[in-house]
């Protein structure tokens, strides 16, 4: 299963009227099946294309041919390693005859089975074959033992097989144009703020803002918002640092009071009793930090805390 980015119609009013190659008479919405099914494959390898564009291309690189496989004008068709002289990357691999008897349907699956693969399948439009090869041409989605999916130029529709070309593909299907090439990676999606974190970056600028003002910066100058703001993260940075040594510190003083208590429990300095006032003085106090209960929370809840109390500060 290959999943196209873009599925095209040849009769979209955006260029269904467009001539189609150097043949007067002759446009897209008409005769443009194999242009739209190259438009599509080389969307899904990385050349994001319009049929359209890609027939100014075809046209205007002198790609097309006539009926005796020449470049010569008037042109409209296309070989079937045309794509590969606009796209080097997208490689045209083999062309697969079966016009003398059945498609072989069992390479066709081996085919499908390859994401990497792409196949154009050329087909009798009115899978009629006593009234002679009407010649059209859809992009292979999937095949498996009981599924053909096609996407179909003529309507623009990912689609069964069978919905449009009846139900015996080994007679209708005329030849495969097997093409490979790199599959572009997805684009990470960005993370989803939730709303602590948006409600956070709100406050951050407003404090930043709050910062701009008091320093009497100018909005208008873009130079000078930007400095302020990496300024005013630089401190945010130097006082995240700050807040974590402190509390580095209150943990040592901590730790250093307790294993004085108890030591003074098996050690005498003198043999006279110490009373609860002279213990009081002797005993260090324990630092005592006064925290604010957090208005924020979320990723970004240290800067949005940090610059509610500066804004409210110097407001």
């Amino acid at each position: 299963m290959r999943d196209y980015p873009q599925i095209y119609s040849q009769r979209d009013p955006r260029w269904a009227n467009q001539r189609l190659g150097t043949v007067n008479g002759n446009t897209i919405g008409q005769a443009g099946c194999y242009d739209t099914c190259f438009a599509m494959k080389a969307s899904f390898y990385g050349h994001l294309i319009t049929p359209n564009a890609l027939d100014d291309i075809f046209t205007n690189q002198n790609i097309y041919i006539n009926d005796a496989g020449e470049h010569t004008q008037p042109s409209d068709l296309l070989a079937d390693n045309s794509l590969t002289q606009v796209y080097p990357d997208v490689k045209f691999q083999q062309t697969y005859n079966f016009s003398s008897g059945p498609a072989d349907l069992n390479l066709l699956k081996n085919l499908s089975n390859d994401p990497s693969t792409t196949v154009t399948l050329e087909l009798d439009f009115d899978h009629d074959p006593n009234d002679g090869i009407q010649t059209h041409f859809v992009e292979l989605h999937s095949f498996d033992d009981t599924s053909l999916r096609i996407y179909d130029p003529w309507d623009g529709l990912e689609k069964e097989f069978s919905q449009s070309y009846g139900t015996n593909p080994g007679l209708t299907i005329q030849k495969f144009v097997v093409y490979q090439g790199q599959i572009p990676q997805p684009v990470q999606s960005q993370p989803v703020l939730s709303d602590d974190d948006l409600r956070a970056l709100s406050v951050i600028r407003d404090g930043y803002r709050s910062i701009l003002l008091a320093d009497g910066t100018h909005f208008g100058n873009e130079e000078a918002v930007a400095r302020a703001g990496v300024d005013a993260i630089n401190k945010l940075a130097q006082a995240q640092t700050d807040l974590d040594n402190a509390n580095i510190t209150i943990n040592s003083l901590k730790a250093q009071l307790a294993d004085f208590q108890a030591s003074s429990t098996t050690q005498s300095l003198t043999d006279d009793v110490i009373t609860p006032s002279q213990a009081s003085i002797l005993t260090p106090a324990t630092p005592q930090i006064v925290v604010q209960e957090p208005i924020f929370s979320g990723k970004f809840a240290f800067l949005a805390n940090l610059l509610y109390q500066f804004a409210k500060a110097i407001g």
